[in-house]
């Protein structure tokens, strides 16, 4: 009764102290008829004003206070609880109680302080003067329990003292006393809540211990818990160097796992449990921990508890942080998840705890860990509905940034999965949450780098239907406005050039609303500002490139008027970068169609000694066929019209450079029909160039 009275109700009372110490008391079964009736008082002054309890207190304890209190200030008249012999349970009681009222009565709050660690300090010599009286170590421990309640001076004198030896001698010398454990073990967790001791009570072996109490007790759910608890908190608070024992760390997870199997019905055992796990697979593959999980049935055992504590918000959120870490980086663990059922029951714990911002939390960073390009996987979430889970997530918690950022990663990763859970998320309108999220929290960097990435993902090879969907909820918006905040991030530019770029390929109508609204101005800041970053350079001149074909003259205007000096910035681009493909075939591109349709800017790209800069690509890039396409179209489109600039490309050797394409890229035709073009163009209304063509053996 004791035990179960103790644990059950740890905050009943109004006043931590006496009343505990006198329900220990009877529990232990009182020989003197006065001090049970004393204590029967005190059980049923529970509902008693707290100043009315303490008048109370002080009358009952008057015989011995002041004793109590000459003894903790220095003078030996305590010392009856250390030396009396014959009924010592019965003195320490008196006494323990004496001081407890002594320190209730004192006015001060330093006396009241050293009133306790002087009770802390006598409580650990009378616990040594008495290991084998498990009577007294109970009274012992549920004293030093409360004790350790009142602060961390306390605590770090019950350390200074000795407490982790005590504590764990007192376990060992009765491992078969139950309620002593019970006791030993809140005492423990008090003090490790109220200190920094953890440390000392991994190297006295107070993991070892409680593994042996969990052998011993199995059946018993109060010390399983506690003892779970206990492992919990000395696992969360000690480094992993003071851990690195593959065989205690391989103990703790089969110990732990099987009692949560033998008590999942408990929800503390199994919310201590899940932390427990978690704690341990972080530790990943170091000392083989994830095979001992693995091999425990771990998967099983966290689906299981999940289904038990459907709405337990706790024991959900756990069991998906754990599920989380446990997924993370392997497909053998990911459909060993899936087989138990992990999907349908995080998906389920979103719905019933739609409104819990850390079960989302855990539950979105499940999903993002889960999600894998194995068919398998990506069909069982998106049967889940996990795609409109996540929409939903980031609607209702719009102003939590943590929730925001592990359901738009969570997004992104499964948009990697495949084009149907793409085109599940834009069904969704995740392009519409995504960017409510961004206009809420624009300066949030980890949370607008998640949109980014994921607005770029969602257009990749899309059809021109989803993207016509996507620039309706304001996909290329998004992209602009990271890029304009955000000018000096690489990754975050990199992004949203690459969307922009996938938009107006397969969406060519809606280039010139994208012009308009900004495209043409963050697209040439970025080239000015990253000239020496190269894949950087190569995703802004792809997009610049796709919104010139698509948007037509209007978008080339757009960037000659934002910046005079583009067509500049273009060629210097191509001889900063002439090691780097993408980069020359992209400036080739943008060159061709800046060219198509306008005169005077094929006279500036001549003034610039554009037609050199073409043959010097052709010639060290001429196996790459992309490249030669968009150079030899290039070529065509400056060709086109005047004579002298026919004359001034023939006298940069660029017919030679298109025979060559002609002769080299045989398996590609649109390098071939550029070439062609460019000899057409070159020989229109030119002898000299038909004479030139000739003498190259043209024809053949």
């Amino acid at each position: 009764f004791s035990a179960a009275f103790e644990v059950q109700t740890p905050q009943f009372w109004p006043i931590r102290g006496c009343p505990r110490l006198f329900t220990c008391r009877i529990g232990i079964g009182a020989s003197d008829p006065e001090e049970t009736r004393a204590a029967a008082r005190y059980l049923r002054s529970a509902d008693m004003p707290p100043a009315e309890f303490r008048r109370r207190a002080d009358a009952d304890s008057a015989a011995g206070a002041d004793v109590a209190e000459d003894a903790l200030v220095g003078i030996p008249g305590l010392s009856i609880m250390s030396q009396s012999r014959d009924a010592p349970t019965n003195a320490l009681m008196r006494g323990t109680v004496a001081a407890l009222a002594a320190s209730m009565r004192a006015q001060s709050k330093s006396a009241r302080a050293k009133l306790h660690l002087c009770a802390a300090v006598r409580s650990l010599s009378v616990a040594r003067a008495h290991q084998r009286g498990v009577k007294v170590q109970r009274v012992v421990f549920a004293a030093v329990r409360d004790l350790a309640a009142l602060g961390s001076d306390v605590c770090a004198a019950l350390l200074q003292h000795g407490v982790v030896d005590i504590s764990l001698g007192a376990s060992a010398a009765h491992a078969e006393d139950a309620p002593l454990q019970i006791l030993v073990l809140l005492a423990i967790l008090e003090i490790l809540t109220s200190s920094t001791g953890h440390r000392d009570f991994v190297a006295g072996g107070a993991v070892e211990a409680s593994l042996r109490t969990m052998r011993r007790h199995a059946k018993h759910a109060v010390l399983q818990r506690l003892n779970v608890k206990m492992l919990r908190q000395l696992l969360g608070a000690v480094d992993r160097e003071a851990m690195a024992d593959s065989r205690i760390l391989a103990d703790v997870a089969a110990a732990v796992l099987a009692v949560v199997r033998a008590h999942e019905s408990d929800a503390d055992i199994a919310l201590s449990g899940c932390a427990v796990v978690l704690q341990l697979a972080e530790y990943g593959h170091a000392y083989s921990i994830m095979d001992t999980l693995m091999g425990n049935g771990v998967c099983a055992i966290l689906t299981a508890v999940m289904r038990c504590h459907r709405l337990h918000a706790g024991v959900q959120g756990a069991a998906c942080a754990a599920i989380n870490r446990i997924a993370k980086g392997s497909d053998a663990r990911r459909l060993a998840m899936l087989s138990a059922g992990a999907v349908r029951l995080i998906s389920d714990a979103m719905r019933t705890h739609a409104k819990s911002t850390d079960v989302q939390e855990v539950c979105c960073g499940a999903i993002h860990s889960l999600a894998s390009y194995t068919v398998t996987m990506w069909r069982a979430l998106l049967a889940g509905g996990v795609a409109e889970l996540l929409v939903v997530t980031v609607q209702n918690h719009p102003e939590n940034v943590r929730v925001l950022c592990t359901a738009c990663a969570a997004m992104r990763n499964l948009a990697v999965t495949g084009h149907s859970a793409r085109q599940a998320l834009v069904a969704a309108d995740a392009v519409k949450a995504l960017k409510e999220a961004l206009q809420r929290h624009p300066d949030a960097l980890e949370l607008v780098e998640h949109i980014c990435v994921a607005i770029r993902i969602l257009c990749s090879d899309a059809t021109a239907q989803v993207c016509e969907s996507m620039l309706g909820d304001g996909a290329a918006d998004i992209a602009i406005q990271v890029m304009r905040k955000y000018p000096q991030h690489v990754s975050l530019v990199r992004c949203g050039s690459l969307a922009m770029r996938n938009l107006a390929k397969q969406v060519p109508e809606r280039a010139s609303a994208m012009v308009q609204s900004g495209a043409t101005q963050v697209l040439s800041a970025a080239l000015s500002q990253h000239l020496a970053h190269s894949e950087l350079q190569e995703a802004v001149l792809q997009c610049a490139f796709a919104l010139a074909a698509s948007g037509g003259e209007a978008t080339c205007q757009a960037f000659l008027h934002r910046d005079r000096t583009f067509l500049d910035k273009l060629l210097d681009c191509v001889q900063k970068h002439a090691g780097h493909s993408g980069v020359q075939t992209a400036c080739c591109g943008v060159i061709a169609e800046f060219a198509m349709r306008s005169n005077e800017r094929k006279n500036i790209l001549m003034m610039l000694d554009a037609p050199k800069l073409l043959v010097q690509l052709l010639q060290k890039h001429s196996a790459d066929a992309a490249l030669a396409e968009q150079a030899c179209r290039a070529i065509s489109h400056l060709a086109y019209g005047s004579g002298g600039r026919k004359r001034q490309l023939l006298k940069a050797d660029v017919a030679t450079c298109a025979l060559m394409v002609l002769d080299q890229q045989k398996q590609s035709p649109k390098a071939v029909l550029a070439a062609c073009g460019a000899v057409r163009n070159l020989c229109a209304r030119s002898e000299l160039a038909c004479e030139e063509f000739m003498a190259a053996n043209a024809p053949k």
